[in-house]
């Protein structure tokens, strides 16, 4: 009971080996919910052919689950009151439906989640998230998932008003209507990262940098983008930026501080890196 109210753990964080052991990623991983789409390397292991329904609890194989599925699973069931950050980037074994949902209504201090290049997560898993976290969620990184379609995104920005950091880079099937809605409805926003957003336009990128809050955002890729104005700033020509208008602010600078020559963003903060 004691465990069950103060919870064992505040970050959960699938690429920490002290509590992911890697050799629990030694077999092969389950499949997901794609049928015939190979996903990227994983940082653990070789990239995985993924296909099947992905919505149940059985692997293909009768198992139950992956070891490290039943691990993370064990550490949300008892960190319910506990958790304030979630890392699962690139955990390719990942079945939202069995090791996920079923925690999410019950994690009232979570603030910081990563689901970067998930493939099995979709916009199912968006709802719950915008449900039932999305008022206390501050940093969602949620890079490379290609199961997410722009209903699903405009969905969860109308319902995480609280987000500082937002990461939709490589979520190339957005446009404006996304984009739009992050513009109107993040206005508490800071950081922003749209990388290779090619299909975004100055419709809705004028609307995000428009916020007074932004203090960095990252346009690389945005290849239809003819200007960007941060704040009060002049608009400035990326046109001839290169890279297909690579722009950034700075979180460094004064309010009006940017650049519209291409240069990466290096600062943009890990989830566990935030404090209260």
């Amino acid at each position: 009971d004691i465990v069950l109210e103060r919870g064992v753990a505040t970050v959960v964080d699938v690429n920490d080996a002290g509590l992911f052991p890697r050799d629990l990623w030694t077999e092969l991983y389950p499949v997901a919910s794609f049928a015939g789409v190979r996903v990227p390397q994983s940082p653990f292991g070789a990239a995985t052919s993924v296909q099947g329904s992905g919505d149940d609890g059985d692997d293909d194989d009768g198992r139950r689950s992956h070891p490290s599925r039943a691990l993370l699973r064990g550490l949300l069931d008892h960190s319910h009151s506990s958790l304030e950050s979630l890392v699962l980037n690139d955990f390719l074994p990942l079945r939202p439906a069995v090791d996920l949902h079923p925690s999410l209504p019950h994690l009232r201090k979570l603030k910081r989640l990563d689901i970067s290049r998930v493939p099995s997560v979709t916009d199912d898993t968006l709802d719950l998230i915008s449900t039932f976290v999305g008022k206390r969620l501050e940093v969602l990184y949620m890079k490379g998932l290609r199961g997410v379609s722009n209903d699903g995104v405009v969905r969860l920005v109308r319902r995480c008003g609280n987000l500082r950091v937002l990461d939709v880079s490589q979520v190339s099937q957005l446009d404006d209507e996304a984009g739009t809605a992050i513009g109107r409805h993040l206005t508490k926003l800071r950081v922003f990262s749209s990388k290779d957003c090619y299909k975004l336009t100055n419709r809705s990128v004028d609307l995000i940098t428009r916020n007074r809050n932004l203090i960095q955002g990252t346009f690389w890729g945005c290849v239809r983008l003819t200007r960007v104005r941060f704040r009060d700033g002049p608009a400035e020509d990326v046109a001839a930026a290169g890279a297909g208008g690579a722009v950034d602010s700075s979180p460094w600078g004064g309010a009006d501080d940017f650049s519209a020559s291409p240069r990466p963003t290096t600062a943009m903060p890990r989830p566990s890196s935030f404090a209260d």
